[in-house]
Protein backbone atom coordinates (compact mmCIF):
# COMPACT_ATOMS: atom_id res chain seq x y z
CA UNK A 1 0.00 0.00 0.00
CA UNK A 2 1.31 3.42 -0.73
CA UNK A 3 1.51 6.25 1.78
CA UNK A 4 -1.43 8.23 0.38
CA UNK A 5 -3.74 5.23 0.61
CA UNK A 6 -2.72 4.73 4.25
CA UNK A 7 -3.47 8.39 4.91
CA UNK A 8 -6.83 8.20 3.11
CA UNK A 9 -7.88 5.10 5.05
CA UNK A 10 -6.80 6.71 8.31
CA UNK A 11 -8.89 9.77 7.46
CA UNK A 12 -11.91 7.57 6.77
CA UNK A 13 -11.45 5.50 9.94
CA UNK A 14 -10.12 8.34 12.06
CA UNK A 15 -7.84 7.45 14.93
CA UNK A 16 -9.76 4.25 15.53
CA UNK A 17 -8.61 3.84 19.07
CA UNK A 18 -5.83 5.07 21.27
CA UNK A 19 -2.98 2.59 21.42
CA UNK A 20 -3.31 1.75 25.09
CA UNK A 21 -3.14 -1.56 26.91
CA UNK A 22 -6.96 -1.63 26.89
CA UNK A 23 -7.12 -1.50 23.06
CA UNK A 24 -8.65 -4.65 21.61
CA UNK A 25 -9.39 -5.93 18.12
CA UNK A 26 -13.10 -6.70 18.14
CA UNK A 27 -14.26 -6.82 14.53
CA UNK A 28 -13.10 -6.82 10.90
CA UNK A 29 -12.84 -3.03 10.78
CA UNK A 30 -10.63 -2.80 13.86
CA UNK A 31 -8.58 -5.83 12.69
CA UNK A 32 -8.00 -4.20 9.30
CA UNK A 33 -7.13 -0.88 10.96
CA UNK A 34 -4.66 -2.71 13.23
CA UNK A 35 -3.11 -4.51 10.26
CA UNK A 36 -2.72 -1.18 8.43
CA UNK A 37 -1.00 0.31 11.49
CA UNK A 38 1.45 -2.62 11.56
CA UNK A 39 2.11 -2.36 7.81
CA UNK A 40 2.60 1.41 8.06
CA UNK A 41 5.07 0.98 10.94
CA UNK A 42 6.99 -1.65 8.91
CA UNK A 43 6.98 0.68 5.91
CA UNK A 44 8.28 3.56 8.06
CA UNK A 45 11.13 1.38 9.34
CA UNK A 46 12.04 0.32 5.78
CA UNK A 47 11.99 3.94 4.60
CA UNK A 48 14.28 4.99 7.46
CA UNK A 49 16.69 2.15 6.65
CA UNK A 50 16.79 3.25 2.99
CA UNK A 51 17.36 6.85 4.03
CA UNK A 52 20.06 5.86 6.52
CA UNK A 53 21.86 3.80 3.85
CA UNK A 54 21.75 6.74 1.43
CA UNK A 55 23.10 9.06 4.13
CA UNK A 56 25.87 6.56 4.98
CA UNK A 57 26.81 6.35 1.28
CA UNK A 58 26.92 10.15 1.04
CA UNK A 59 29.02 10.38 4.21
CA UNK A 60 31.45 7.74 2.95
CA UNK A 61 31.79 9.61 -0.36
CA UNK A 62 32.29 12.91 1.48
CA UNK A 63 34.85 11.33 3.82
CA UNK A 64 36.83 9.86 0.92
CA UNK A 65 36.89 13.24 -0.85
CA UNK A 66 37.69 15.17 2.34
CA UNK A 67 40.58 12.82 3.13
CA UNK A 68 42.19 12.97 -0.33
CA UNK A 69 44.33 16.07 0.32
CA UNK A 70 45.52 14.73 3.69
CA UNK A 71 46.30 11.32 2.24
CA UNK A 72 48.27 13.00 -0.55
CA UNK A 73 50.13 15.11 2.04
CA UNK A 74 50.97 12.01 4.10
CA UNK A 75 52.22 10.13 1.05
CA UNK A 76 54.36 13.05 -0.16
CA UNK A 77 55.78 14.00 3.26
CA UNK A 78 56.36 10.39 4.29
CA UNK A 79 58.46 9.84 1.18
CA UNK A 80 60.58 12.89 1.99
CA UNK A 81 60.95 11.94 5.67
CA UNK A 82 61.77 8.32 4.83
CA UNK A 83 64.57 9.46 2.56
CA UNK A 84 65.97 11.76 5.28
CA UNK A 85 65.81 9.06 7.98
CA UNK A 86 67.39 6.49 5.67
CA UNK A 87 70.29 8.86 4.93
CA UNK A 88 70.66 9.78 8.62
CA UNK A 89 70.80 6.14 9.75
CA UNK A 90 73.26 5.10 7.03
CA UNK A 91 75.95 2.93 8.67
CA UNK A 92 74.32 2.95 12.14
CA UNK A 93 72.76 0.11 14.10
CA UNK A 94 69.75 2.06 15.28
CA UNK A 95 66.62 1.96 13.16
CA UNK A 96 64.88 5.19 14.17
CA UNK A 97 65.49 8.91 14.60
CA UNK A 98 64.02 10.87 17.52
CA UNK A 99 62.66 14.24 16.51
CA UNK A 100 61.06 16.95 18.67
CA UNK A 101 57.55 15.96 17.56
CA UNK A 102 58.00 12.19 17.54
CA UNK A 103 60.03 9.32 16.18
CA UNK A 104 60.50 8.14 12.60
CA UNK A 105 62.18 4.92 11.65
CA UNK A 106 62.05 1.52 10.09
CA UNK A 107 60.35 -1.51 11.55
CA UNK A 108 60.49 -4.97 10.05
CA UNK A 109 57.03 -6.35 9.32
CA UNK A 110 56.52 -10.04 10.01
CA UNK A 111 56.57 -12.34 7.03
CA UNK A 112 53.21 -13.78 6.14
CA UNK A 113 51.67 -15.79 3.35
CA UNK A 114 49.26 -14.16 0.92
CA UNK A 115 47.09 -16.46 -1.17
CA UNK A 116 46.19 -14.93 -4.52
CA UNK A 117 44.17 -17.87 -5.92
CA UNK A 118 42.84 -20.16 -3.22
CA UNK A 119 41.62 -22.88 -5.60
CA UNK A 120 44.99 -23.13 -7.37
CA UNK A 121 46.92 -23.05 -4.08
CA UNK A 122 44.64 -25.71 -2.58
CA UNK A 123 45.08 -28.01 -5.60
CA UNK A 124 48.86 -27.58 -5.48
CA UNK A 125 49.03 -28.21 -1.73
CA UNK A 126 46.83 -31.30 -1.98
CA UNK A 127 49.31 -32.75 -4.48
CA UNK A 128 52.57 -31.45 -3.01
CA UNK A 129 52.06 -30.38 0.60
CA UNK A 130 49.11 -32.32 2.10
CA UNK A 131 49.95 -31.20 5.65
CA UNK A 132 48.91 -27.66 4.62
CA UNK A 133 45.38 -28.81 3.73
CA UNK A 134 43.05 -28.80 6.72
CA UNK A 135 39.53 -30.18 6.86
CA UNK A 136 37.01 -28.36 9.00
CA UNK A 137 34.61 -30.52 10.99
CA UNK A 138 31.03 -29.30 11.28
CA UNK A 139 27.65 -30.68 12.19
CA UNK A 140 25.17 -31.44 9.44
CA UNK A 141 21.96 -30.08 10.96
CA UNK A 142 19.95 -31.68 8.15
CA UNK A 143 21.31 -35.14 9.08
CA UNK A 144 20.70 -34.56 12.80
CA UNK A 145 17.10 -33.47 12.16
CA UNK A 146 16.46 -36.44 9.85
CA UNK A 147 17.84 -38.83 12.48
CA UNK A 148 15.69 -37.33 15.25
CA UNK A 149 12.57 -37.41 13.04
CA UNK A 150 13.31 -41.06 12.21
CA UNK A 151 13.29 -41.89 15.91
CA UNK A 152 17.02 -41.68 16.54
CA UNK A 153 18.49 -40.46 19.80
CA UNK A 154 18.72 -36.74 20.48
CA UNK A 155 22.42 -35.81 20.41
CA UNK A 156 23.84 -34.26 23.57
CA UNK A 157 23.69 -30.44 23.67
CA UNK A 158 21.17 -30.33 20.80
CA UNK A 159 17.48 -29.49 20.83
CA UNK A 160 14.86 -29.45 18.11
CA UNK A 161 13.53 -25.90 17.84
CA UNK A 162 10.78 -24.27 15.85
CA UNK A 163 7.88 -26.04 14.27
CA UNK A 164 5.37 -23.85 16.07
CA UNK A 165 2.76 -21.80 14.28
CA UNK A 166 3.90 -18.20 14.01
CA UNK A 167 1.81 -15.10 13.43
CA UNK A 168 2.60 -13.00 10.37
CA UNK A 169 1.24 -9.98 8.55
CA UNK A 170 1.49 -9.41 4.81
CA UNK A 171 0.51 -6.43 2.72
CA UNK A 172 -2.03 -7.10 0.00
CA UNK A 173 -0.45 -6.49 -3.39
CA UNK A 174 -2.66 -4.53 -5.74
Amino acid sequence: MNETLYELLDEIDGDYKELTPSFAVKDIASADWTLRKILRAQHNIEEREITAEAVRAKLNKWLAEANKPDLATIEFMQGKLESYVSDTLQGEKRRSVKLPSGTAGFRASPEHVEVQDEAAALAWCEANLPAAVKTKKYLSLTEIKASIKAGGAMPEAVRLAGGETRFYVKEENE
